[in-house]
């Protein structure tokens, strides 16, 4: 019989993916991992068909800001220059930002044609980074021009760390990871281990060495010094060069069936000792596993299992760009059986706090701030019975009173956004439009 932690997985084009597991066989992890992956596909071509017929449109209709503290977005800038490997000119847009007419607080930003944005955070005191097809993109946030421009394919896993970010291969163009700092420089590469396969293997995979390690459930510390995974040791940690390997909790614990011990399958955050993520447990009662927001303290190995997820219900950050701050709500459900109720922590909390929406249709799109001070909604209302959009927008909540600091009509189909906190502006990415709004 196999353990728990049997690495590799089946792979297909070069790339790590998932074997299913039943109650007693290996290590399940992926296979959550791919069926979101699927469900993310489906939804952003979904999206992107929309967005396609909408023109990306800002609807111009008076709609008051409701904060009174803000000021004036500064809208002096330069023209968008990319890096060298930039797109030609002819693709290029103006990056001179433009005031919508019926806000002082909202400037619209002319950016390269072909980014459209997946995922974006701030690193540093001036850069966002976000993640486009096919490329990484840094840009200056004073001059709105591209600092730096990273080509990876589409399938990397990727993260943010206190001085800049990490992209993790898990075989498009080989087993490894890269640490890069704020502007996008390359301080570390590091490739993983590897076994070769013999025999009737080399008929099951289309490559010949897979790695020992698992990619799907790597992450490094928000530090930078450290790194947690799976293999078929059990979990592990070590340095970031992978020198200095400590097994946590051996695969052997698992051998009596992994009802009995929680399986981290999708972390997405290793700070101060802790792991967080997405964690599994089977039910025997049932016979079948249930999904947990859970975290795995390495020094005293404990867990913590705060929300179960009920069905539709997803921690938002999987493979995101995550800070120190996590909310879960009802990601891919129809908006018509949604609860309105949006669950969200900090890093340190001993439980789930939970912000009533307005409208329920708001649970379905949100994004929230580093330290869930902020967290914003996405709501569109349709004409019953026709299907035919009346008005969308999006809404900001202060989380500490449940007040809605900012009511916005912004066209939320494929929208990206970042809160800062401390600036107290939100960066809109919404198609090929890029704007800023104080609040």
């Amino acid at each position: 019989m196999k353990d728990k932690f049997d690495i590799p997985s089946e792979v297909s084009d070069g790339s790590a993916e998932t074997r299913s597991h039943t109650k007693k066989s290996g290590f399940m992890p992926m296979l959550i991992a791919v069926a979101a992956s699927f469900i993310f596909f489906v939804t952003a071509l979904c999206f992107a068909i929309i967005n396609n017929n909408n023109n990306n449109n800002i609807n111009n209709n008076d709609n008051k800001v409701q904060s009174e503290s803000s000021q004036p977005v500064n809208t002096t800038t330069s023209q968008s220059e990319a890096s060298s490997d930039e797109p030609s000119s002819e693709n290029q847009q103006s990056s001179e930002p433009t005031e919508s007419k019926n806000s002082d607080r909202l400037i619209a930003v002319n950016l390269p044609t072909g980014l459209n944005f997946r995922d974006m955070t701030k690193i540093g005191e001036d850069t966002l980074l976000a993640r486009c097809d096919g490329d990484f993109i840094l840009f200056d946030i004073n001059s709105y021009e591209i600092k730096n421009r990273i080509s990876r394919p589409d399938g990397m896993r990727y993260q943010k760390i206190d001085n800049g970010f990490v992209i993790i291969d898990p075989g498009r163009e080989s087993y490894s990871y890269d640490i890069y700092d704020v502007d996008g420089n390359l301080i570390k590469h590091v490739d993983f281990p590897t076994r070769k396969l013999e025999g009737e293997q080399l008929d099951r995979y289309s490559v010949t060495e897979l790695p020992t390690i698992s990619p799907d459930t790597f992450v490094v510390s928000a530090d930078g010094k450290k790194v947690f995974y799976a293999s078929s040791k059990g979990y592990c940690t070590n340095t970031v060069d992978l020198d200095d390997e400590t097994v946590i909790q051996p695969a052997k614990d698992f051998n009596g069936g992994f009802e009995e011990f929680y399986q981290m399958s999708s972390p997405v955050l290793y700070k101060d000792d802790i792991v967080y993520g997405t964690a599994s447990i089977y039910n025997p009662t049932e016979a079948k596993n249930e999904r947990y927001f859970a975290s795995f303290n390495l020094k005293t190995k404990e867990w913590s299992a705060y929300y179960k997820y009920k069905k539709d219900q997803q921690l938002f950050v999987m493979d995101n760009f995550v800070e120190d701050s996590f909310i879960i709500g009802d990601m891919g459900a129809d908006q018509r059986f949604t609860e309105g109720k949006l669950y969200y922590m900090s890093v340190g909390d001993k439980e789930l706090k939970e912000l009533q929406c307005e409208e329920s249709i708001e649970s379905v799109n949100y994004y929230i701030s580093g330290n869930a001070k902020y967290i914003l909604t996405a709501y569109e209302h349709q004409e019953e019975n026709t299907g035919i959009d009346l008005d969308w927008g999006i809404k900001l909540y202060d989380t500490k009173t449940g007040e809605i600091l900012l009511k916005k009509e912004i066209f939320f189909y494929r929208l990206i956004v970042y809160i800062d906190e401390a600036t107290r502006k939100l960066y809109i990415e919404n198609g090929t439009q890029f704007y800023v709004l104080d609040f």
